[in-house]
Order: C-alpha cells, then structure tokens, then sequence
C-alpha cells in the first residue's frame, strides 16, 4: 500500500502495519509495456500465480426471493348441486378433510325431483300396462322422464331404485364429482339452495403454486421458465424446486414489487397452502440479452478471484506469452454462480490470472508502472497522515448548556461509541453489533426534555442520526458495511462529544485518508496508538492522530 517503504529483510510497512511484499527476480528485461511484468519460473512459482482460459458457458444470475405457498386455480373444482331443495343432512363439515371422487356429500329434499320421479314411475307403469299400438309413446315417454332425472344429477342406480321401489324418494343424495381437499364449506344443514348453488370447494394439492415478491430492480432478470429453488423452515435441508409461469403485468403501489408465479410439484405432500418460503431464482444470462435485448448467446465468464475490483476500475491480469503478465481494464456484467460476465476487454482463450494477481499488482506498484490504483503509473510518494491539520480551517462549534441530570443519562454515550471502535478494529462484528443494539435502547431513556428549547432540538437531531446508524450496525451481516454506518455515527458522535461536551475524560480524534477507496474516514479513541476500526487486522496502525477532545473542565480541544 506504500510503495515508498523499501527494506531488506521481512518486516510491516510502519505507517499501515501491513507485511511488505518481496520483490521477486522478474525473467529479464522482455517488458515492452507500461503495463506488463515479466516473472521468471521461480518467481512466478514462489507468488503462487495461477491461470485459467476465458470461456463462454451457461452461467445464471441468483438473488433471492421470499414467497407463499397457495393451491392452484387450475386444480380447485366447486361441488354444486344440480337441482334446488332443502339439505336436510351434510355429510362432510371441516375444512382441510379429503373428498374422494364418488363419495356422498350431502341429502337434499327437492319438489322438483320429487315430482320428476313420480313422473318417472307413472310413465314406467305406463310402459307395462299399454297395449301394442300406443307402447311406442309410453316407452318414449318413459325415456324422457329417465332423461330428466339424468340431466338434475340422478345417477343410473339412484333411478334404477327408484324404479324397484316403485315409490318417489323424499331424499336425494348428492356425490362428489372430483376428489380433493376441502379449503371451503359454503352451505349448513337446514338452508335452501337453488339449483346450481355452491357446495363445496376441493383443491388437488399434488399441484401448487408459489408466489414470490420480487423488487422492480430485479425484473429484467425474470423470464418465464425460469427456475427457482426454494426452501421451507418445516423441512430443513429439504430443497424444491419449481418453474415461473407467470409474471404479473402491475407493480404493487405500496410494496413497489411485483409478483410472479412458479408451478410446483407436490406428489409427496410435504407442502401446504399459506406457508412461507425462502427461495433464489436462476436467471440464465445471454450477452446479447443483457446488452440489447437480442437473441441470447453464451456470456464470457471469468472466475470470481480474477478481476481486481476498486470500485470505478475494473482490472484483470492476461497472460499474453510464457511469463509475461498484460494488465487490462475490463466492463464487467453481473455477478453469476460460475463468476463475472465480462462484456469488454477480455476475448475467448485468453489466459487470466486467478490467483497471485495483487502480487503481480504490488509489484507493479513499486517499479512505478501502472497499475490497479495507479492509472498513470506513479504512486504518491507517501501518504501525509498529518496533512488535514495544515491551513485547516476550524468551524466553530456551539456548545450547548446541559444539566447534571442530562449529562449522567448520556454518560453511557461516549463508552459505548469506544466499545463498538474497539470491536471494528479488531474485526468482531458480532460484539459490535451488540453493543449498538444496547446503545440503541438506552438512547431512548436519555433525558432531553431537561433541556432548553434550543438545545433540545439540536440533540434531537443528533439523536435521530445516531439512532438510524446505530439501528443498520446491529442489523447487518457484513463488517464492511458495518463500517459505513460507524463512520456515519462518528460524525454525530463527534457533535455532540463537542456540542454537549459528553467526554469526561481526553478523547483522540484519529483519521485514515486510505479508508473507503481513499476517501478518507475518522474516529475517536480513549487513548493514543492506532486502532484503525475501518480497516482491522489489515492495516490495525493505519491512521495518526490528528485532534485531541478534552473533558469539559478542562478547556478546548487541542
């Protein structure tokens, strides 16, 4: 990271803390470039440089969804009746039980089938008793009767016991014309249905669907046919898979996502309707898609490890002969399971460096060639860790009268803000994000309302800031972006050490001009020595003191 710090034996770099990096023999002077390297057998074995071929393959691009399970539309049946009554008895009532094809569901009192089947045994009789001449008309006038029965939803045996009895029957029953499980009862004993009336409502869960909830960010990568594997808390290590069949048209108002729908399988009967999944899409990506909405094509992929990425540049090492190493900017795509997809700088069968390529760049870095950071060739000659102090110019601060009562609820602030540095420095996220959760409840009890008008608006701003950092740093999962959110609470921090003169003893302010791609970052100590929290273990000593806050009785900063 200083090229400028040179030594002859191993050692740390004595303003980062960092290892120096050897500088190997290169293979001679076969560099014609401003941009190449030249490493010799033994020096390229003893920095572990590894290759591989740029190829085209399919790759996807994964992010992940959250969703429901629901039966599908396309296996729900209604049960209805088929002629009007009085249902004097139901035969299934919970919701959830299973209804096999062909199974009574209900007894029905009907005048109509009443009066239909009295017609049917008159014209029956008819048919026996008649003679030769006016059979003919009998028998069709018995076949209209069976008719009608058939067409109100008689089955064969129902009539044909009618047809034994000789008698009407006051009750019909009903039978199930699918199977599957009950999700709705619309009906009760004793009510009055009119014919075509609603019964019961099946779903065949062998078949579901599941929704997901996808952001407008990732809309381009949906596509129906799509895969999506997902899982479900009530089978842990368990993993499904379906198909996106439909991608709703609208954007929901109030969520601004949208929903698509997967096709899923479930002949084994592990998942039901209404329960919540985890899943991740797979969107297959084609260069021409992406860049153009074209016919897709296979992307370029290069592995993960071999772009060297700062932020705004993008730079791969390409072997272009036996030992000599080319540096190249590369466009990157996005991200997929099998690496990046490089859109410009890189062709088929180019070999790039997948391992041993920031030693390859340090070295480049110290011969004052180009390089990752270095567009031009020559690095800075040092960092000036003390530069912010010339001819800076001090705002003025207001320093905001408190009380005793204030001041001792808001003790806690400043130890707490040391303990969260301290735990960024050496890499515990997990103890930082504790102690932010706790800081974050005992913000809420500071007591404000003691304040003046004046000042109480001031801390209540400062307050909100502090509580919006403090909120994302116990959330998250990544350190990196843990030490976003710190920089964003030191500044408030740094008001209200100022303006409410909170530190009872002398705090160091610190500052890391390389922080955040060389942007720069401060924070405060309680004691003197770098422990750079933006960096950790990396560079632990990266950074010099640059102010010293003292106790409130003890005058102004130094």
């Amino acid at each position: 990271m200083h090229p400028q710090i040179k030594s002859d034996k191993k050692g740390l770099c004595p303003i980062c803390g960092m290892e120096l990096i050897p500088v190997y023999q290169s293979a001679g002077n076969n560099e014609s470039g401003d941009w190449e390297l030249a490493l010799s057998h033994r020096a390229r074995k003893l920095m572990s440089v590894e290759t591989a071929r740029v190829k085209k393959q399919d790759a996807y691009y994964t992010f992940n969804v959250f969703g429901t399970i629901a039966s599908s539309e396309k296996k729900e049946f209604v049960l209805t009746s088929w002629f009007g009554g009085r249902i004097d008895k139901l035969y299934y009532e919970v919701k959830g039980e299973y209804l096999k094809k062909g199974a009574k569901i209900a007894d029905i009192y009907s005048p109509e089938i009443y009066k239909a089947e009295k017609e049917l045994i008159e014209a029956s009789k008819s048919v026996k008793s008649s003679e030769v001449d006016v059979e003919k008309y009998a028998r069709l006038r018995f076949n209209a009767a069976k008719k009608k029965l058939t067409l109100l939803g008689l089955n064969d045996f129902q009539i044909k016991k009618i047809l034994q009895k000789a008698e009407p029957e006051e009750h019909i029953s009903v039978y199930a014309e699918y199977s599957g499980y009950i999700i709705d009862k619309r009906v009760t004993e004793g009510v009055y249905v009119k014919k075509g009336a609603s019964l019961y409502k099946l779903a065949e869960l062998k078949k579901l669907w599941v929704f997901f909830d996808i952001y407008e960010s990732d809309l381009m990568w949906i596509k129906k046919g799509e895969k999506v594997k997902f899982v479900s808390d009530s089978f842990p290590g368990k993993v499904f898979w379906g198909k996106i069949t439909f991608i709703n048209p609208t954007v929901d108002s109030k969520t601004r996502t949208i929903k698509i729908r997967a096709d899923i399988n479930n002949s084994d009967g592990l998942l039901k309707p209404q329960m919540f999944v985890k899943g991740v899409v797979f969107s297959k990506i084609g260069t021409k898609a992406y860049l153009s909405g074209e016919t897709e094509e296979k992307p370029l992929i290069i592995p993960l490890s071999a772009p060297l990425i700062t932020g705004e540049r993008a730079v791969v090492y390409v072997e272009k002969e036996e030992g000599i190493f080319e540096g190249r900017e590369v466009v990157l795509g996005p991200k997929t399971d099998k690496g990046y997809v490089v859109l410009k700088g890189l062709k088929e069968g180019d070999k790039v460096v997948i391992k041993g390529n920031f030693l390859i760049d340090s070295e480049l870095q110290i011969r004052g060639k180009k390089s990752m950071m270095y567009q031009n060739g020559e690095a800075p000659p040092a960092h000036n860790h003390g530069k912010i102090l010339s001819g800076a110019k001090k705002d003025k601060v207001i320093v905001f009268k408190t009380s005793g009562e204030f001041e001792k609820s808001a003790s806690f602030l400043i130890d707490d803000y040391l303990e969260i540095q301290r735990a960024l420095s050496r890499d515990n996220l997990k103890a930082a994000k504790k102690i932010a959760l706790s800081t974050l409840k005992k913000l809420k009890k500071v007591k404000m309302k003691v304040l003046s008008p004046s000042s109480h608006k001031e801390w209540m701003k400062l307050q909100r800031e502090m509580e919006k950092n403090l909120k994302k740093i116990s959330q998250l999962d990544s350190i990196e972006n843990a030490r976003k959110f710190f920089y964003s609470f030191s500044l408030s921090v740094e008001k209200a050490i100022k303006e409410f003169k909170l530190n009872k003893h002398t705090i160091y302010k610190y500052f890391c001009p390389m922080a955040f791609d060389n942007k720069g970052a401060y924070w405060f100590q309680d004691k003197e020595g770098t422990a750079n929290p933006y960096f950790g273990s990396k560079m632990f000593k990266c950074g010099s003191e640059i102010e010293k806050l003292l106790p409130k009785d003890n005058g102004d900063s130094k």
